[in-house]
């Protein structure tokens, strides 16, 4: 951002006087801290000494109020304004590339309302999300969303980039999960969504914001579904001689019910990771399958699942090893499990087809 040191210390006056002095910074560590998420190239450049493009402002507002004051001074001063989260993004969305103003929204994370009889949590989008998943367990319930980041990315960062967890094959991704918004467009004015999801009134603005990664307005607040405990969850590990059984077998077990978990490693993942993990040590390809819900149900679709496999010629590992991959779900993604510096890699979702999986694969 080009601007003189008078116009600095004007805006500077006026985002403290926005968030109060104490939320809004200009130390160089607090803008270094904050061109660092889990991008590989931001943390490579880190590695190697390099600084990446930093914010001019550094500001922490604690609801859509205050973030409405941030917005509108940045209007004014046409000063760009990069959204900030818990920084566990993998491509560097929250890089402020253009300077401007890192808004961090880790002061929005108060938890209204836990409400059993609507089935939701309201809470501020700063919150981080296994706190909310703590507030559903609370009171007998759950919110069935297991991304890998879960204890250190927020509620806003996972709906800014449509996130998606562990058991999404039965509950959906985040755009499934979320009722409400409280959004602050870039002008600054507050609105909310529509308090029923799918409706047929007009379009759903939920989904015109979930997935556009801070580029439309600052999603501030969400009422986020929750779930009854499952009265029972299974798990069985499967072991496929190759990938195209493995598709095969899964295309057909999808058609007839929807399993909680299917994760499915390649033989080279297998050798590697679920063996040093999960403790499986055969060659082939290792998929793990979760179900769950009422007993009786959970009786039926255990035996559709074991006649289906059977059919591919998966090996029935039993329950143990996807127990184990269950306690470990997250560890798979953390320094010492996966690689990290020195190496460099980066990981990136993608969708097709039935009948493009293998190609893309």
């Amino acid at each position: 951002m080009q601007t003189n040191e008078f116009l600095n210390a004007m805006i500077l006056t006026e985002l403290e006087d926005a968030v109060g002095v104490e939320n809004c910074s200009i130390k160089p560590i607090d803008k270094v801290t904050h061109s660092v998420d889990y991008y590989w190239l931001s943390r490579m450049w880190a590695d190697r000494g390099r600084r990446m493009p930093e914010a001019d402002f550094v500001v922490a507002p604690k609801d859509a109020q205050e973030t409405s004051k941030v917005l509108k001074i940045a209007n004014y001063y046409k000063i760009p304004v990069t959204t900030w989260g818990g920084g566990g993004g993998t491509q560097g969305g929250a890089i402020p590339v253009c300077g401007g103003i890192i808004l961090d929204t880790k002061r929005m994370n108060r938890i209204y309302e836990v409400n059993t009889e609507g089935m939701y949590i309201e809470c501020g989008t700063g919150a981080i999300y296994k706190h909310i998943e703590w507030a559903a367990n609370e009171v007998g319930k759950a919110t069935m969303h297991y991304p890998s980041s879960l204890t250190c990315s927020t509620v806003g960062g996972f709906l800014a980039h449509r996130g998606i967890g562990v058991v999404s094959t039965k509950y959906g991704k985040i755009d499934d999960m979320v009722l409400q918004m409280e959004v602050v467009l870039p002008n600054g004015d507050i609105i909310y969504t529509s308090p029923a999801p799918k409706h047929a009134a007009g379009p759903d603005l939920n989904q015109i914001f979930i997935g556009s990664e801070g580029t439309l307005g600052v999603i501030t607040k969400a009422q986020i579904r929750i779930y009854d405990q499952p009265e029972e969850r299974r798990f069985r590990g499967f072991l496929f001689q190759d990938m195209t059984g493995a598709f095969k077998a899964s295309r057909e077990l999808l058609q007839k019910f929807k399993p909680s978990v299917m994760r499915l490693y390649d033989p080279a993942e297998t050798a590697s990771l679920i063996k040093k993990i999960v403790g499986v040590e055969r060659e082939g390809a290792f998929m793990n399958v979760a179900y769950e819900g009422v007993k009786e149900m959970v009786d039926v679709e255990e035996k559709i699942l074991l006649d289906t496999f059977k059919k591919y010629g998966a090996e029935d590992l039993g329950s143990e090893y996807g127990e184990k991959w269950w306690e470990e779900k997250i560890t798979f993604f953390y320094p010492g499990h996966m690689m990290d510096i020195p190496q460099m890699f980066g990981t990136m979702d993608t969708i097709a087809p039935y009948g493009k999986i293998e190609e893309i694969y």
